[in-house]
């Protein structure tokens, strides 16, 4: 569970521009089962609600017929965040 949203997007966008400079970066949260500003790709099925998912898009300067994949690290960001079990993984504290 992400607690400063806001300052975990801003780190993804920085460590993003690093490999993709002249890029224009979005993000936004899903649209379930409808249509977003963004785009198709802001859209999933209402079954994934749930999810409450946040997504991140860039698009090149030009047109680019191939794209190579990247990986980025934004450091530690356990003072933004937590890991929190599904309901099924809770340990039952009663009996």
């Amino acid at each position: 569970m992400i607690h400063e949203p806001e300052e975990v997007c801003e780190r993804i966008h920085f460590y993003a521009e690093q490999f993709l400079q002249r890029w224009s970066g979005i993000d936004g949260a899903v649209a379930y089962g409808g249509e977003h500003k963004y785009g198709p790709t802001f859209v999933k099925d209402w079954r994934y609600i749930v999810q409450k998912e946040w997504r991140f898009a860039w698009m090149p300067p030009e047109k680019a017929d191939i794209l190579p994949p990247f990986c980025i690290q934004i450091g530690n960001i356990e003072r933004y965040a937590e890991i929190v079990p599904r309901p099924s993984e809770k340990v039952s504290r009663a009996g």
